[in-house]
Formats: C-alpha cells, structure tokens, sequence
C-alpha cells in the first residue's frame, strides 16, 4: 500500500528544478548550507508512465541546495555537478550518477531584483526533481534502496526508498 504522502510525489514533473510541495524547506535556516533530500517510503513499480520518460516507473526524489554562489568555483551552476547514490539494502550494490535536468527544465521564477534563486548573502538556493529510474541503471525489480547526494564537500541526508510491485 502506497502512503498519502508518497502519493504527493506523483504530481512531481521528474527533472524539474522547482521548488514543489515535497521540497525540503532549506530557506527555513538561513545558516545551512548543503543538500538535502525529500523521497516516499514506498514506490510502486511500473505504476505511473512517464510520456518525458525512457522507464516505465516514476522513483521522484526531491532535492535542495543552499550554497554560496561561487562554491566549487562554479558560479552557480551546481545541479550538474550533484552525484545521485542509491545503495541497495540487500545487495550493497551502489548505483551513481551526475544528475542531468530535464530538457526544457521548468524552473522557479526569478525573485525580483535578483538572479533566480540568489540571495543577498553570496549563496544561492535551487531545487532539483530528479526520477532515480532514469538517472540511475537501477534493476526493474522489487529492493530498498539508501539514496543520498553529494557535491563537493556536502553530502545530504539519507532516505531511504522502497520499490514494490503493485499487489
């Protein structure tokens, strides 16, 4: 059974990099700084087909970063550098990846004033909606996978994600 709010993650356009209902909320601590990850206890396989999708199931993991503007040197482009990890909790095998936003991403408005997502400190706030399914050679098959991110330094927290073919 699929919990209401694992259902939330279902409206998520996968590879969006908008802030959304499941986005953890970094802007609520002006002083972190790093990511941070929101996913549903439980996926259903095969459930949802994604026309955007090369793989029939949707695994949506919400993410957030708050980093200073130039952090790596990057000048704010950061989402292509986030490594996506899915270890399974069976096997132990890792899965990784570069996230890669969606063509034609939908992006967060800009503030006014301001460069989209920066803030007046020198850090920059972005979202990031990537389908784990498509980002990463996970099997088709029933697992429970530990997923976190990574950029530079910064390691987010760990969610953990069960994948259940539908009863």
């Amino acid at each position: 059974m699929i919990a209401a709010r694992d259902r939330d993650f279902d409206g998520v356009r996968a590879g969006s990099l908008t802030r959304v209902a499941c986005s953890p909320r970094v802007e609520d601590d002006p002083s972190f700084r790093g990511l941070r990850l929101a996913a549903p206890a439980r996926v259903a396989l095969g459930a949802a087909l994604d026309p955007f999708s090369s793989t029939s199931s949707r695994v949506i993991v919400c993410g957030a970063l708050h980093l200073e503007l130039d952090y790596l040197g990057l000048r704010g482009r950061l989402l292509t550098q986030i490594v996506l990890v899915a270890v399974s909790a069976t096997t132990h095998r890792a899965f990784s990846a570069r996230f890669e936003p969606a063509p034609n991403p939908v992006t967060s408005p800009a503030r006014a004033g301001r460069e989209p997502g920066a803030w007046p400190e020198g850090s920059i706030i972005q979202y990031f909606n990537p389908n784990l399914a498509e980002v990463l050679p996970l099997p088709e098959e029933e697992a429970t996978y530990f997923v976190y991110a990574t950029l530079g330094a910064h390691v987010s927290n760990v969610v953990r994600i069960e994948l259940r073919r539908l009863a």
